[in-house]
């Protein structure tokens, strides 16, 4: 048999003695699961109802392509509004005439307007990026729409 030292026969009796009676207080006392701490009826609710969204709803892919017409609409109504434009002098332009170009709102042709009045007419056409809202690209679309004219000459740039 198996040599132990008092303190290992203290300590084996000590380990089977809480092994035994782990076992006898579950067999005596039941493991009861309370019902109420897993009550998920509201989430489950949640759940159903976003699912029921999310089918009735158009699919991702269906609301991207839809998305992407719309963006190629105004694009074809950007171009169309644009092909029919006729450059014109940015020195003499009036405000209907500013917003007509690609890339200039309301706001952008108040911001050109205002520029002219405190410094005059534009010299050259990269004088425009000093506008506030009017950068190199914004430039570059409308460039095929205005132009510089020194009194009665016309000078497309």
């Amino acid at each position: 048999m198996i040599s132990l030292t008092n303190s290992e026969k203290r300590a084996l009796i000590i380990v089977i003695s809480v092994i035994f009676l782990s076992i006898l207080i579950q067999w005596i006392l039941p493991h009861e699961v309370r019902s109420d701490l897993y009550d998920y009826t509201y989430q489950d609710s949640l759940f159903t109802a976003a699912s029921r969204d999310t089918v009735q709803n158009k699919t991702y892919q269906e609301k991207s392509s839809e998305e992407k017409k719309q963006k190629d609409n105004k694009k074809a109504e950007i171009k169309k509004k644009t092909s029919a434009l006729k450059p014109f002098n940015i020195n003499t332009a009036t405000y209907d005439q500013l917003i007509q170009l690609p890339g200039i709102g309301k706001v952008t042709a108040n911001e050109i307007l205002n520029y002219q009045k405190e410094f005059g007419p534009f010299r050259t056409l990269e004088e425009l990026k000093k506008v506030k809202r009017i950068g190199p690209k914004t430039l570059e679309k409308i460039r095929p729409f205005i132009y510089l004219s020194n009194d009665s000459t016309k000078t497309k740039h």
